[in-house]
C-alpha cells in the first residue's frame, strides 16, 4: 500500500465503500459530463419556444434521442445496488413522463428529490467518518490555521486572572541553564554527514522512537523549515533535530497533530539542552503549530553576537568552525514539495548535523572571554540571558484591521475567501451579465478584467486566481496597463510575503516603471530605494564566506555592471538614484577590501523587505480601490440616497 494513500483498505466497511464509490462518480466523467450539459442546454428553447420548435422534426427526432437516453441514464443509476447498496430500496424511476399528468409527475420528482438528498446526508457521514479515521492514522494532510480568530496554545497556562498565558520560564532563572562545567568540555566532531545515522520520520512509530531517544540524551540541535505558500501565518514543513551520533528529519506536515503530544515535554524539560541558530522565529512557530514551549536554549546566533563575529549568519559559523561550505540553493526552496529529493534532505540535515559541535566550541571561546568592563554579566551567561529572552516570545496571530484588507497583501494576511460584501460584488457581476442573442451568457472583457484585478489584489491563494483565469476568457494585456501592473505588483506581494529576496523582483520593478512612463507618472523615492536595496541583497548575500567569492563577481556583472549599467545608458529610466551609485562604488570596492565587504552585507536581506513594503504601500494607495470596489460604493451611495 502506497504511504499517501488517504486511508487503508482492508478491512474497510460496506458503507465506506459505497461513500467511496459514489465519490468516484460525482468527481469522474459524471462531474465533467453535467457541467458540459449544462452549458449547452441554454441555447435549447425553453417554453412556447420549445413547443414551436418540437414540431419540426429536424429538431423533435434529436430531442427524442435524447430524452430517452437521459431516461436510460436515470433508470440505470436509481436501480443500481452497487451505488445504492443492496439492502437499500432502489429508487423507482417514472416511466412515460409525458402521459402522466404533470401534477404526478412533480410529486414522483420531488419524492426523488428528497429520497437522493436524505442519500447524500447519509453519505457525507460516511466521508465524514473517513476523514475522521485519516487524522487517527496520520494520513490527512492538516491544512494551515488561517482564520481570524486567535490561536489557543495547549501546552501554556493562564494567569490567575485569566488575561494572559504564562511560560513556563517564568518559574525558572536563567543560571539554572548556564553551564556549571567549561574547563572539562572537549568538542565532539560527528562524523561526515554521508557516514552518519540517519532517519526520516514519517510515521507514529518513528516519532514514538524519536521521543524515546531524545529523553536519553543531554543536548540536541534543532532547526525547522517553513513555508509562507497558502498562507500568511505559514507553516512548519519539517523539523531537524540531531543528538550527537545521529540526525533526524520530521515530516511536520504528515504528523503535524502528533508531533505537540510526543515532543512537548521533552522539549519542555529544563535538564536537556537545546541548540537553535537564530531562534527567534522558530520558538514561535514551535508554539503556533505543535504548542511546544521551548526551555534551556543555547543561540548560536546571540553566541557569534556576543563574540562579535564578523558575519552572524550559520553558513558562516558552518564554514568556520567545521570547514563546510553550504550550498545555498536551497535557501528559499518549496519546503512543502512532497517527496523532498535528496538534495533537499542533505540540505536539510546540514542544518543541525554540526550544530552540537559549534556549540561545544562557542562556549569554550565564550567562557575564556573575559567581561568587558561595564558589563555585570559574563559573556556565557549573557547569551543565556539573551537565549531566555527568545524563548520567553509567545505567539500572536496578526489580525486583519477591522476597515477591511485593503493593502493586507502587504502584511501577507491571508484568506481563504473573500467577506461577503466582496463576495456579493463579484456574484452581482458574474450573474447580472447580459446575454447575447438571448442565448450563451459570455462576460464582456472589461467585466473579466475588472474580476481578475480584484482577486488579484484581495485573494491571496494563488491557486484561486489560477482557477479563475482558467474559467475566464482571457484578457488581452495589452492596453490594460491597471491590471498588468496589478499582477506585477502582486508578484512582489507574493516573494516578501514568502521572505524572498530576488532579480525576480528587479525585473518586475522595472516592467511597472516601464507602464508608469507610459502614464506619464514619476517614479517614486521608495521605488527607487527598494530597487536599490533589492540589487544589494541580490548581491551581498554571496559575501557570508570566501568561497562564494566568484559567485559574488558574477553577481556584481549581472546585476550592477549589466542590468545596472544598461539602465543609465539608455537614459529612459530614473531608478537609478545618486544613492544607488554610491552603493555600486561599495559592491565594487568589496571585491578587494574585506572592511567594505562586512559592512556591505549587514542586514541586507531585512532592508530589502522593508523598503519593498514601503514601496508597496505607496503604489497600492496610489491605485487606489479596484473597479469593483469603486462600482459597489457607487452603488450603495445612489442606494443610500
Amino acid at each position: 500500500m502506497n504511504d499517501d494513500d488517504p486511508v487503508p483498505r482492508e478491512g474497510q466497511s460496506q458503507p465506506s465503500k459505497i461513500a467511496q464509490s459514489l465519490q468516484a462518480l460525482v468527481s469522474g466523467p459524471l462531474s465533467s459530463s453535467l457541467s458540459s450539459v449544462s452549458s449547452s442546454s441554454r441555447a435549447i428553447p425553453c417554453n412556447e419556444s420549445f413547443h414551436l420548435w418540437n414540431t419540426f422534426d429536424e429538431f423533435k427526432h434529436p430531442m427524442d434521442q435524447i430524452s430517452g437516453i437521459s431516461e436510460s441514464l436515470l433508470e440505470s443509476i436509481a436501480l443500481s445496488s452497487k451505488f445504492w447498496g443492496a439492502n437499500n430500496k432502489p429508487i423507482n424511476f417514472l416511466r412515460n413522463v409525458q402521459s402522466i399528468a404533470s401534477r404526478e409527475a412533480f410529486d414522483w420528482l420531488v419524492n426523488i428529490n428528497n429520497e437522493i438528498l436524505e442519500r447524500f446526508n447519509v453519505s457525507t457521514d460516511e466521508f465524514q467518518k473517513l476523514l475522521e479515521k485519516e487524522v487517527e492514522t496520520g494520513r490527512s494532510t492538516i491544512p494551515a490555521n488561517n482564520s481570524t480568530q486567535p490561536s489557543e496554545r495547549v501546552s501554556l497556562q493562564r494567569s490567575d486572572d485569566g488575561q494572559r498565558f504564562v511560560n513556563p520560564l517564568e518559574k525558572l532563572s536563567v543560571m539554572d541553564f548556564v553551564d556549571k562545567v567549561i574547563a572539562c568540555v572537549v568538542p565532539v566532531k560527528p562524523s561526515l554527514i554521508e557516514f552518519s545515522a540517519f532517519k526520516l520520520v514519517k510515521e507514529d512509530k518513528d516519532l514514538e522512537d524519536l521521543t524515546t531517544k531524545l529523553q536519553s540524551v543531554n543536548e540536541f540541535a534543532v532547526h525547522l523549515e517553513h513555508n509562507q505558500c497558502g498562507s500568511s501565518q505559514g507553516l512548519t514543513c519539517l523539523m531537524q533535530i540531531s543528538t550527537r551520533t545521529e540526525d533526524f528529519i520530521v515530516d511536520t506536515l504528515k504528523l503535524q497533530t502528533h508531533v505537540g503530544p510526543y515532543l512537548r515535554e521533552v522539549f519542555k524539560d529544563p535538564t536537556k539542552k537545546k541548540v537553535m541558530h537564530e531562534a527567534d522565529q522558530g520558538v514561535v512557530w514551535l508554539l503556533r503549530d505543535f504548542g511546544i514551549c521551548l526551555c534551556n536554549l543555547f543561540d548560536t546566533g546571540q553566541a557569534s553576537k556576543v563574540l562579535k563575529l564578523e558575519i552572524n549568519s550559520f553558513e558562516h559559523l558552518l564554514h568556520r568552525f567545521c570547514g563546510v561550505i553550504p550550498n545555498k540553493e536551497y535557501h528559499d526552496a518549496d519546503w512543502g514539495l512532497r517527496p523532498l529529493p535528496d538534495e533537499m534532505l542533505r540540505y536539510a540535515r546540514e542544518k543541525t548535523h554540526d550544530l552540537l559541535y559549534i556549540y561545544d566550541i562557542m562556549r569554550i571561546k565564550l567562557q575564556s572571554v573575559p567581561k568587558e568592563s561595564g558589563q555585570s554579566d559574563a559573556p556565557l551567561v549573557e547569551v543565556y540571558k539573551r537565549s531566555y529572552d527568545v524563548c520567553m516570545e509567545l505567539y500572536q496571530k496578526e489580525l486583519p484591521p477591522e476597515n477591511g484588507l485593503q493593502g493586507a497583501g502587504i502584511n501577507a494576511e491571508h484568506v481563504d475567501g473573500l467577506s461577503e460584501s466582496q463576495d456579493s460584488i463579484v456574484r452581482a457581476e458574474v450573474e447580472n451579465t447580459g446575454c447575447r442573442n438571448g442565448m450563451d451568457r459570455k462576460l464582456e472583457p472589461e467585466i473579466c478584467v475588472s474580476i481578475l484585478e480584484f482577486f488579484a489584489r484581495k485573494c491571496s491563494n494563488d491557486m484561486v486566481l489560477k482557477k479563475l483565469i482558467e474559467a475566464l476568457p482571457p484578457p488581452s494585456l495589452d492596453g490594460n496597463a491597471r491590471l498588468k501592473k496589478t499582477f506585477l505588483l502582486r508578484t512582489i506581494v507574493n516573494e516578501v510575503a514568502a521572505g524572498v529576496v530576488s532579480e525576480r523582483i528587479l525585473d518586475c520593478l522595472e516592467a511597472i516603471e516601464r507602464i508608469d512612463n507610459g502614464q506619464q507618472l514619476e517614479v517614486p523615492d521608495s521605488m527607487k530605494e527598494a530597487y536599490c536595496a533589492v540589487s544589494l541583497e541580490c548581491t551581498a548575500k554571496y559575501l557570508v564566506t570566501r568561497e562564494l567569492h566568484e559567485k559574488y563577481l558574477d553577481a556584481v556583472n549581472r546585476i550592477w555592471r549589466g542590468r545596472i549599467e544598461n539602465l543609465e545608458k539608455s537614459k529612459a529610466s530614473k531608478l537609478v538614484s545618486e544613492h544607488m551609485r554610491s552603493c555600486r562604488h561599495q559592491v565594487e570596492a568589496a571585491i578587494e577590501d574585506k572592511e567594505v565587504a562586512n559592512g556591505i552585507s549587514t542586514n541586507t536581506r531585512t532592508t530589502a523587505i522593508l523598503k519593498l513594503k514601503l514601496y508597496l504601500r505607496e503604489a497600492l494607495d496610489l491605485l487606489g480601490p479596484t473597479v469593483l470596489e469603486r462600482e459597489f460604493e457607487s452603488e450603495s451611495g445612489s442606494g443610500a440616497a
